[in-house]
Formats: C-alpha cells, sequence, structure tokens
C-alpha cells in the first residue's frame, strides 16, 4: 500500500534491485528505526522489473555493523531451547527427533499437520542429519536441533554471538555463509533462518547456500512477507519491517524468482502469523506513523513504546483468527519456504 505523502510514478533507483539488476522503483513507505531510534529515515521502494520491496536505496556494505547494537536481541542467547511439555515430547517421538527416525510414527502424520504450530521452526530428520544455521545469531536454533540429535554446525558474523553460542557448547565460525566450512557429503539442511531480509544480495546468498547441500537437502527459508496483512495494515508500524536492519523483504512471487535464478526449485511455501499486530498496534499508537525529525522527541517516542505493556489478551485473542486467515490466503506476517537443487 502506498504512503499518500509519496510520488506514485516510478523513479530511477540509484543502485540497481538485488535481485533483477532493474533500477525503476515506485516509493512505497518511509521506514524508521522504531527499536533503538536515531536522525536517519529508511525510504522502501518496490521494484517495477520484479515487485522486490527493498530499502531505496541500499546501504554501503560499511554501514551495515552500525544497524546492529549492542542490545540486539537475536545477538544476545536469551533463547530457552524446546519446552518440555508433554505434546513436544510426543512431536519429537513421532516427527522430529533423530534417534527415532527408523522406528514406526503412527502419529507423524498429525504432527506434520500440527508443524505449523507444534515445533514450527523445526523440519524432520533427513539425510546424515547434518545442518548449518547461516546467521545462527547466538544459537538457540542451533541448540534445539542439536536436542533432536543433529550434527550442528552454525556460521555468525556477530563475535559476541559467536561468543555466546560457543558458550553453549556450539560449533559456531564467525563470518558469513561464504566463510563456511563444507561438511564432508554436504549438508541436509541448511538454515536461513531470519537472514535473507537482512544481505544485500540475497542472491549470492542463496546460490551459496546451495552449494553446501548434499544431494537431496534442503534449504529453509524464514523471512518477513511483503505481501502480509500485516504491513498493509500498519504500514511503516509493521513490527517486521525493522528498519534499518531489513533491506530486502520478499513476497510469494519474488521468493520463488529468487530461488529460479539461484537454480533451485520450491519444494513447499506458505505464510504463517507471529502473533505481533499488538507489537504493530503499539508501535502505531505510541510512536505515530511518522516519527519527528527532531532526534530527542524521536527518542522519547521509542522509549514510550518500549516500557508500554504489550496488547491485552482480549486483543490477543481477537487477532488469532484474523491471523490464522490471513496465513491461509497468503497474507501471514511470515514466508517459510524449502527449497531444493532439481534431481
Amino acid at each position: 500500500m502506498a504512503d499518500p505523502l509519496l510520488p506514485a510514478a516510478p523513479v530511477r533507483a540509484p543502485a540497481s534491485c538485488p535481485l533483477c539488476g532493474g533500477r525503476g522503483a515506485v516509493p512505497v513507505l518511509v521506514g524508521y528505526d522504531r527499536e533503538f531510534a536515531g536522525p536517519e529515515d529508511f525510504p522502501y521502494a518496490r521494484c517495477t522489473g520484479c515487485g522486490l520491496l527493498r530499502q531505496d536505496p541500499l546501504p554501503a556494505p560499511e554501514r551495515l555493523e552500525g544497524f546492529y547494537p549492542e542490545a540486539y536481541a537475536p545477538h544476545a542467547g536469551t533463547d530457552r531451547g524446546i519446552r518440555p511439555s508433554w505434546i513436544n515430547r510426543l512431536a519429537i517421538r513421532h516427527r522430529y527427533g533423530v534417534a527415532d527416525a527408523q522406528r514406526a510414527r503412527p502419529l507423524g502424520p498429525l504432527f506434520a499437520l500440527l508443524s505449523g504450530v507444534v515445533l514450527r521452526d523445526l523440519a524432520p530428520p533427513r539425510g546424515a542429519h547434518r545442518v548449518l544455521d547461516v546467521g545462527c545469531g547466538a544459537g538457540g536454533l542451533l541448540a534445539r536441533y542439536r536436542t533432536l540429535g543433529w550434527d550442528v554446525r552454525g556460521v555468525e558474523i556477530n563475535p559476541r554471538a559467536v561468543e555466546a553460542a560457543r558458550a553453549r557448547g556450539l560449533s559456531v565460525e564467525q563470518g558469513t555463509i561464504f566463510d563456511a566450512q563444507p561438511a564432508g557429503g554436504g549438508y541436509d539442511l541448511v538454515l536461513l533462518n531470519h537472514v535473507l531480509e537482512h544481505v544485500l544480495d540475497p542472491l549470492a546468498v542463496l546460490r551459496r547456500a546451495s552449494e553446501l547441500l548434499a544431494p537431496g537437502g534442503r534449504i529453509r527459508i524464514v523471512t518477513p512477507n511483503a505481501q502480509s496483512l500485516g504491513l498493509a495494515w500498519f504500514g511503516s508500524c509493521w513490527f517486521p519491517l525493522d528498519a534499518p536492519r531489513h533491506l530486502c523483504l520478499f513476497e510469494p512471487r519474488t521468493l520463488r524468482d529468487l530461488a529460479r535464478r539461484a537454480g533451485l526449485g520450491v519444494a513447499s511455501l506458505a505464510t504463517r502469523g507471529e502473533r505481533r499486530y499488538g507489537l504493530s498496534r503499539r508501535y502505531q499508537k505510541l510512536q505515530g506513523r511518522v516519527l519527528p525529525p527532531d532526534l530527542e522527541l524521536r527518542r522519547a517516542a521509542v522509549e514510550r513504546a518500549r516500557r508500554a505493556p504489550r496488547a491485552g489478551k482480549a486483543f490477543e485473542r481477537l487477532m488469532r483468527p484474523v491471523e490464522a486467515a490471513a496465513s491461509w490466503i497468503g497474507r501471514g506476517d511470515t514466508l517459510v519456504a524449502e527449497l531444493e537443487r532439481p534431481r
């Protein structure tokens, strides 16, 4: 949904689209750093060639590190692992556990249907159970795969997050996917869990992930959905926009295009809700769609939203069927896809 304050005519982007190489772009909205404040605004535009939603202009590579303060949550190591509930234990036994992979699993089809709800960030056993988590942060997701019995490795650019992951006993290299060491025979699963939206060249990242795959391996992608109801509803206040850290935002069409350009097939693609409408609503109510240009006023708005309580349970319950319906029609907040090399 275009911002009425911006011109509707295509403009020439100062840099080419990282997906199709085109330069035409239509302004869509202006994003703000609603978590850490800052004096800059971050315009987003949609490529007229392929439809990719991206920051326009994209930042210079040397600026990216400054977008991630010390308090950036994924680097902090607060993930508590797999919750020891009865339904999780059943899901592990009948679908996700490596140790039980050769046993009869009568409830396996049930937990396949519940995969969007129960242990939804995890994949069932595959191949020799070798997994690489790219941009693994402090290793929370890797630790869950280790609990299931996978041979786990990670790569992460932030040194503090690498230190936190290694403190968990995880094998994590510091660097990008291009620094990741190949596994003997390749990886059966490469995770790009909230990674593609952070990189300047998602196509190069996906091609490198494909090179690291074992025969029959898959790439699992989780990334915000630029076609979501949440973005259309909340605009610049949409929580997953997360400017300036999110550079490129995909929708089903552009993610399929990305896979095709990387020489990959789409094994599955769906959208899901994240129960974050309340966070977007908090931004909208306490910060407003447009942050003030004065830095002190901007910081005050960000701090006001940070200290406010989360949305009430009544609002969350009201939104659950809305999110479910949005996900069913492809407009959930998050895209989840599995890609594979054609046989």
